[in-house]
């Protein structure tokens, strides 16, 4: 709940686990600053953090108009290796003359076309399933696709 006090400050009420607790109590005592004091200070430090995590979870690849075929050739224009969330298969995806491929465990040298990277996507935005059965009707590389897609949003590309 949040009370508005003289119009300068707002009064916010939270409940806290006992041992945490006892910790602002002692880092209030040691610091002879008050249980306030260091709860706003806190906040303060870790609300930049916090707001990053969250909308950018919030923000998914669904949310974003891209073309993901383009991204994805940009990104891996030099091989990076990856590996399937699913069966954890190494891998690696790399781009060449504007066309993507994916070099699996087994020494096999696949090309991603842009029709199925595009039909992954369109299932993407629509599900956001992290499952490569819910793509089979699309393509039998969702398993690459998802990895990659996973390490663009690692890295921040997306």
């Amino acid at each position: 709940m949040i009370y508005i006090w003289n119009g300068f400050f707002s009064m916010l009420m939270l409940r806290l686990p006992v041992e945490l607790e006892k910790r602002l109590d002692e880092i209030a005592e040691k610091t002879q600053r008050t249980k306030s004091f260091l709860a706003r200070e806190a906040i303060l430090l870790s609300l930049d953090t916090l707001e990053k995590k969250y909308t950018h979870e919030k923000k998914g690849l669904n949310d974003m108009n891209i073309n993901l075929y383009e991204t994805l050739v940009k990104f891996f224009s030099t091989p990076v290796n990856l590996e399937t969330e699913s069966r954890k298969s190494k891998f690696s995806m790399f781009s060449e003359d504007g066309k993507l491929f994916v070099h699996n465990n087994k020494d096999n040298i696949r090309p991603l076309s842009t029709d199925e990277v595009d039909n992954f996507y369109k299932i993407f935005k629509e599900t956001g399933s992290r499952s490569p059965s819910t793509y089979t009707d699309v393509t039998f590389n969702s398993s690459y696709i998802l990895a990659a897609v996973s390490h663009l949003k690692e890295q921040a590309i997306i």
